[in-house]
Parts: structure tokens; C-alpha cells; sequence
């Protein structure tokens, strides 16, 4: 009677877009020197006696995923999103300190409520904050950085359930927080050439809230409202990356690893005995993204070009309408300017497109298809003293 679609989209809730500098050339900034925003990509490579750095900026998406199948189709109605960041770090005397705020880990699908959908999914909704201090300090060419992270946030589902001649729904809140750990090495090989590696630990999250049933009066003894917990992890993410400089001109390129596979299942415990347990078995796999693009300074602004393409975490088999995931390819565009000696502002546009893939899964239509498409946005303003 009460079956659970997957809880959440993989990789469809690792929020990518943490700088209007990196926007622009497709969220590659590992091995970027000097930015603000190294707090968050690579924090060594702000240990280079830069002194004080400040940014914050924000992203809005406008994301539409459509599921086909032979009987029909359904559009989400997906509102907009508006993860912040803010980067703030010291660099002197070979020493560095420094701490990142962002919106870390977000996203979900809603669907119309009448769709045909509605039985495995009405809106799933992951959204997770990240505070990261860290430290660090540099030795000749060497650059390194450490510290821990922070995660705290929740992850709301609400879906409709069946009882033979009559519907109701159940809404289940969680909420968690946990801690990881980071680490991160830069190098300057030469004036031209420097590298960034950055490791994001995983963070364990035990899931605990509330599930509201509203059904029929006759199942209502089975489904009565109660507390409800489960175990969930945030993936470990290894991101190495290669700046070249030349005089008005930068070139970068990231290969980022997500190890997704740390969620096989998802169990929710109910706290009432007569409501039965549910694990669902996800078989999420670790993604690989290519990350890259190009800047130029031209006058008083800097013009950026990029793009991106990255492997899906859920394999077909357990694709449904609360994780209509799939390969993600996209492009950005974007433009800053330096408005005095130590103030910046970047904006940056991009699109992403979710390819369409066909589910193989025991539950939702049979054969349904999956594809997505997002127009993103953002700002970051710095200060560099």
C-alpha cells in the first residue's frame, strides 16, 4: 500500500554553481589562484600571503524536468532556487585562515498533484547548509589547507498513497546535522602552470522528523502520525584541477570524482510498530564530471566561456519521478569587472541540459522517460584588501 520512491536526486542535489567566477567558465576554479572563491574549491590556494578576501554572492535556477511514457506525461512545477555563498579568508606570513558558508547540497522535484506520478512522488525537497573553516600554510611552491565542514538541513517527501477506492497522502520531514572533513594542496609549478587537488569528506547524517498520514478513517490505526529516522551520507568529492595564465588570458579544467555509491539503500524506520518499515534500494553509483573553459581580459571586463558534462549516479533501474536523474551536459557564459583596487562584482548564465534516459524500474510507469532542462544564474560580488 505505502511504496517509497527514492528519496532524493544523486547527483541532481550537488549544487555546482558556488561563484559567479567560476560560472563563467564552467564551475571549473581547483586550480584558479587568487580567487575569493578558492574558500570553497581548492582554500590552498588562497595560502599565498594575499591578505583579505570577501565574497558573497548567490545562483537562481529555473528547472523543468518531463517524464513521457505511453499513457502520458507530466512537467514539474519546480520553483526557483536561490543558493547563497559566502568566502572570507586571510593569507600573511606564509600562514592562511578562512572559512566558506554555502548552500552545499539542494534541489528536488515537484509534480502536479493529479499526475499520474503522484503515487511514487508528489515533491521531494534535500537542501543542506555547509560551514567550513580551515587552515593552512605555505612552504616554497607548496600550498596546503585543512579543516572540517559542517552540514546541517533536512530532506522533506511528500507523496500521495492508494487505498483501493480512496487517496491520501504522507509527508515526512527529516532533519540532521554532521560533520566531515577537507583537505586540500595547490601548487604554482611555474608563472603559467598551477595545480589544485581537493578532497570534501563525507558526512554521515542521521536523518530524524515527523510523517504526517492523512488517509481513509479505516487505515488510519496502520498510519498514525509518529516520528520517524534514517541513516543517510553526503558523498566524499575529489576534485583535481589545471590553471594555465598567460598575460590577459586564463585557461582551466577540473575532473571532479562524487562517490555517490556510500547510499545503497535508504531505510525509514518508523518509530509505531504497526507501520512497517520501508528500505529502498537506490544502487546510486560515483559520478565523474569534466569540468572547463577560458577567460580573457578585454579592457576594463574579463569575458568567460565554458562548459561542463557529467556521468548520471542513479542507473536506470531505480530512475523514478523523485530521481529523474540523468548525464548532464551544459554550457556558461559570463563577465566581471573590477570596479576600484579592491572591489569585483561577476555574473555568470548557464544552461543544462539532463539527457533523457528510459526507467527500468519495478515502480512508477512502465518504460517512462526522463529528461531535464535548467536555466541558472548568479552573482558574486568581492572585496580584496
Amino acid at each position: 500500500m505505502i511504496g517509497w520512491g527514492a528519496v532524493a536526486h544523486a547527483g541532481g542535489f550537488e549544487v555546482a554553481q558556488q561563484s559567479a567566477v567560476a560560472g563563467g567558465t564552467g564551475h571549473a576554479s581547483t586550480a584558479r589562484p587568487g580567487d575569493p572563491a578558492a574558500a570553497w574549491f581548492d582554500p590552498a590556494a588562497l595560502a599565498d600571503d594575499g591578505g583579505l578576501r570577501v565574497a558573497l554572492g548567490a545562483a537562481v535556477a529555473a528547472v523543468t524536468v518531463r517524464a513521457e511514457w505511453a499513457e502520458g506525461d507530466a512537467v514539474s512545477d519546480n520553483a526557483l532556487g536561490t543558493p547563497p555563498h559566502l568566502y572570507a579568508s586571510w593569507s600573511g606570513h606564509h600562514v592562511l585562515a578562512g572559512v566558506a558558508a554555502n548552500t552545499a547540497f539542494a534541489g528536488g522535484a515537484r509534480w502536479p498533484d493529479d499526475s499520474a506520478l503522484r503515487f511514487e512522488s508528489q515533491e521531494t525537497s534535500p537542501r543542506f547548509f555547509r560551514v567550513a573553516p580551515f587552515v593552512g600554510g605555505r612552504v616554497g611552491k607548496l600550498q596546503v589547507a585543512g579543516g572540517l565542514h559542517v552540514d546541517t538541513g533536512g530532506l522533506g517527501i511528500r507523496k500521495a498513497t492508494d487505498h483501493v477506492t480512496e487517496e491520501g497522502t504522507a509527508t515526512i520531514a527529516l532533519r540532521a546535522t554532521g560533520v566531515g572533513a577537507d583537505a586540500s594542496v595547490y601548487v604554482a609549478a611555474t608563472e603559467a602552470l598551477s595545480v589544485g587537488l581537493s578532497w570534501k569528506g563525507r558526512t554521515r547524517l542521521p536523518l530524524a522528523g515527523e510523517v504526517d498520514f492523512d488517509v481513509p478513517a479505516p487505515f488510519a490505526p496502520a498510519l498514525p502520525d509518529q516520528t520517524v529516522s534514517a541513516d543517510w551520507t553526503l558523498p566524499d568529492r575529489l576534485a583535481l584541477g589545471a590553471a594555465w595564465t598567460g598575460a590577459s588570458w586564463r585557461v582551466l579544467a577540473d575532473v571532479v570524482y562524487t562517490a555517490w555509491s556510500v547510499n545503497d539503500a535508504l531505510v525509514l524506520d518508523f518509530a509505531d510498530p504497526a507501520t512497517d518499515d520501508v528500505t529502498q534500494q537506490n544502487d546510486w553509483r560515483d559520478s565523474v564530471a569534466v569540468r572547463g573553459g577560458g577567460e580573457v581580459d578585454v579592457s576594463w571586463a574579463t569575458l568567460r566561456l565554458g562548459g561542463y558534462a557529467e556521468t548520471a549516479p542513479s542507473p536506470v533501474t531505480t530512475l523514478g519521478p523523485s530521481s529523474p536523474d540523468g548525464p548532464r551536459v551544459g554550457g556558461t557564459l559570463g563577465v566581471g569587472a573590477c570596479l576600484s583596487d579592491v572591489f569585483r562584482v561577476d555574473a555568470f548564465g548557464e544552461v543544462l541540459r539532463v539527457l533523457p534516459r528510459t526507467s527500468t524500474a519495478p515502480n512508477g510507469p512502465p518504460a517512462a522517460t526522463y529528461q531535464g532542462l535548467a536555466g541558472v544564474g548568479g552573482l558574486t560580488v568581492a572585496l580584496e584588501l
